[in-house]
């Protein structure tokens, strides 16, 4: 990643409650919110606490210039959202 390319993260399982929840759904790939976060912090991820601050970087960033290349990523946790996403950034040729 570089400061180029805005990546926006959203992880479950901050708290304990939340981190016993995503264990029981997702088991030993839960991990420390901790080590994620130093993770989002060396890559320059820009991290979302909740689904409105994800909307919040959405409407932040919908003002940005598009980026000047075709390769997009889009990385989801279901089906949806990411045939969603490709949908809409198909709209914008």
């Amino acid at each position: 990643m570089t400061t180029d390319t805005p990546i926006v993260v959203i992880k479950s399982g901050r708290t304990e409650a939340g981190a016993e929840a995503a264990a029981s759904h997702t088991g030993s790939i839960a991990g420390s919110d901790e080590a994620y976060q130093a993770g989002f912090d060396q890559a320059g991820a820009l991290r979302a606490m909740d689904i409105e601050g994800i909307l919040d970087f959405g409407r932040v960033l919908a003002d940005e210039p598009l980026l000047e290349r075709d390769d997009v990523a889009v990385v989801t946790n279901g089906d949806g959202p990411d045939v969603l996403t490709t949908y809409t950034s198909g709209t914008h040729d």
